[in-house]
């Protein structure tokens, strides 16, 4: 008598080891390893430009205004599993990228990167979700951003994250928007998420944008915010729902979050899951 394996379990995203992915308190510090598994360095020449995130097994999305009109694939490169832009990162692995496809809407841009191969996933490469609008961040729910910046994170620039939270948007739409308190953010943080959980899983409900409008000696180049008279300054990003079709049409299916609690990787509970229904398979062959 012969069993035959299922298929492995479908990839979740979202989902980061809850050893690794831990927060107490708030405001701006050092991430740590396996933190945002998620988070990717986008290269070229060998130097940082702008992060981006996983959000399918071979595809990382990004801010488009980090290229050009006419992005040449070949000259760039994604890292994932990456902590510090100088020092050892015994946890990453580099990709090539073979195609750059940019979104054509009014306003901010995203791009999708399309790797050369799947990267194997561990508790320090994982995707995130993507929100299509279809899940509410309501007033107040805690949020961060993360990424890297030139002087930014000490001598070996370690990814720093930042925390804020969603307020309500003023004078802007908040069917193409998410508001959130203000973070400053630097060019090299521009193509990273605004990352909010939701149930279990992390969803990436927008892409960071930097402004370049800055004068010389305003080295911080700071991302765009708007004043309302009555309350604290605002943050405005464009929801990562508003480029729908354009992600559909280049991710095609969004991977799904995980359905059970608990912090383990989708790639780890689908090797698990694997390994108990071999051994259960071998023991109920030996009874025949």
């Amino acid at each position: 008598m012969f069993l035959s394996l299922p298929p492995s379990a479908a990839v979740v995203c979202g989902s980061a080891s809850s050893s690794l992915n831990s927060h107490v308190g708030g405001g701006s510090s050092l991430a740590t390893a396996g933190l945002w598994p998620w988070i990717a360095s986008i290269q070229t020449n060998g130097a940082h430009v702008c992060g981006g995130t996983l959000v399918a097994v071979d595809s990382v999305m990004s801010d488009a205004s980090c290229f050009s009109s006419q992005a040449n694939a070949s000259e760039w490169t994604v890292i994932l599993g990456r902590l510090k832009q100088s020092g050892s990162n015994p946890h990453e692995v580099t990709q090539n990228v073979i195609n750059i496809t940019m979104s054509n809407v009014t306003g901010k841009n995203v791009a999708i990167l399309r790797l050369a191969s799947q990267p194997t996933l561990s508790d320090y490469i994982q995707p995130i979700c993507v929100d299509k609008g279809t899940r509410t961040f309501s007033t107040g729910t805690p949020c961060w951003v993360a990424g890297w910046a030139t002087g930014q994170g000490g001598a070996e620039e370690v990814l720093q994250e930042f925390q804020t939270s969603v307020v309500e948007c003023v004078n802007v739409s908040s069917t193409d928007n998410i508001c959130t308190g203000a973070v400053t953010l630097l060019q090299g943080n521009a193509g990273g998420p605004l990352m909010c959980k939701h149930g279990n899983s992390w969803f990436q409900t927008a892409v960071l944008t930097v402004d370049s409008n800055t004068t010389s000696n305003n080295s911080t180049n700071k991302a765009r915010w708007s004043r309302d008279p009555h309350t604290s300054p605002i943050q405005v990003f464009t929801k990562t729902s508003h480029f729908q079709n354009f992600l559909a049409a280049n991710l095609g299916t969004f991977l799904s979050p995980a359905t059970s609690a608990g912090g383990s990787s989708g790639a780890s509970l689908a090797h698990s899951s694997l390994l108990l229904f071999s051994l259960s398979s071998v023991l109920l062959l030996g009874w025949y």
